[in-house]
């Protein structure tokens, strides 16, 4: 099959669209299909991770439209209205993932409600059942894949002598100072409790660390968390299969959360805002608490630091992360394109 595959974002940005297109594109090449990939990112000269297969960025009316002549389908990451006429105008089948919510309010631009119906329209697939509902209940979910070739547990399982870990951009819809003032409370209660922070963010070009740090320290934590600053995929693959518990703190609601993924892969118990995509990353597995809930995260956390590991040979678990594996996703999105296109396909192929 010949899949043209377009979405704004790519690498070097960060975030989790960029990984979910190049997880998907590789497993599709590996699978036998032909993917060209069309993206509005640039590239900055970096050794930012690349598709296996041929890339077009910045791609002209001339690339778009060679393109729409060229598929069998085209896959877009998030709708974009610049990217999909010439697809539309050959008839091909668009497949639309949703990687985050519709802003549903009174303010919605004119181009926001063409978005709606062309997703609509078109066969939409959404990564979480509250991005499905977000877009008026349209199309299937298809949760999002993780790199199961850097996030797995260590050849021999060995001590894990850091309790807890965050992971994510220094923002505050990431929950963080809801995450210390958690660990403030459990301090307070005489709990012993440390944390390692992987992440940074940039504001006004320069960085948030010192402001993180200076919170912390007004909590008492000053001795009790480690920022780390920003780390690459296997630095922060190896600082998960060091630590006990992952905690994803979101205050927002998260539209599916890969990092629930790689910390369960990585063999850490898991603690996670209970709103937007998370359930559906963390699956039964993992524990939640009200977002944006300290005392709440407090009251979850606090028996978990001194509980073991989680069984990572549970048939349960592994059947979860199999199901996100990015060869598993990526056939499911294949029989997604063969419906799409009038071919006969087993409905529990979708449905599995």
């Amino acid at each position: 099959m010949k899949i043209a595959m377009t979405s704004r974002l790519f690498f070097p940005l960060k975030g989790g669209v960029p990984v979910i297109v190049r997880l998907l594109a590789n497993a599709w090449q590996r699978q036998g299909h032909e993917v060209r990939l069309l993206t509005r990112t640039a590239a900055d000269g970096s050794d930012a991770p690349e598709a296996d297969c041929p890339t077009i960025r910045m791609p002209t009316t001339a690339d778009l439209l060679s393109a729409a002549r060229w598929c069998d389908v085209v896959f877009q990451m998030e709708v974009s209205l610049k990217m999909i006429w010439p697809f539309m105008l050959f008839r091909r089948p668009c497949i639309i993932s949703h990687q985050t919510h519709f802003a549903d309010t009174p303010q919605v631009s004119l181009s926001r409600n063409m978005q709606r119906w062309i997703a609509a329209c078109s066969h939409p697939v959404a990564c979480s059942e509250v991005i499905r509902k977000s877009w008026g209940g349209h199309g299937i979910v298809i949760g999002n894949p993780y790199d199961e070739a850097v996030f797995h547990l260590p050849g021999e399982e060995e001590a894990r002598p850091n309790q807890v870990l965050f992971v994510g951009r220094l923002v505050r819809a990431k929950g963080l100072d809801v995450l210390l003032r958690a660990l403030a409370i459990l301090s307070a209660q005489g709990r012993a409790v440390h944390l390692r922070v992987v992440g940074d963010e940039v504001q006004d070009g320069a960085s948030l660390l010192p402001e993180w740090r200076q919170e912390a320290a007004s909590l008492g934590l000053a001795e009790k968390v480690t920022f780390l600053g920003g780390r690459n995929s296997e630095e922060i693959a190896e600082e998960m299969r060091r630590a006990r518990i992952l905690v994803v703190p979101s205050t927002w609601q998260e539209p599916f959360g890969i990092v629930a993924l790689e910390g369960l892969a990585s063999g850490c118990r898991v603690v996670a805002s209970a709103g937007g995509g998370l359930k559906d990353a963390g699956g039964p597995f993992a524990s939640y608490f009200e977002n944006g809930n300290a005392e709440d995260l407090a009251r979850v956390l606090g028996p978990l630091l001194e509980a073991p590991l989680p069984d990572c040979e549970d048939a349960a678990l592994c059947g979860h992360l199999e199901r996100h594996r990015a060869e598993a996703v990526a056939e499911k999105f294949v029989s997604h394109f063969h419906a799409a296109l009038g071919h006969p396909v087993a409905c529990a192929a979708l449905m599995a």
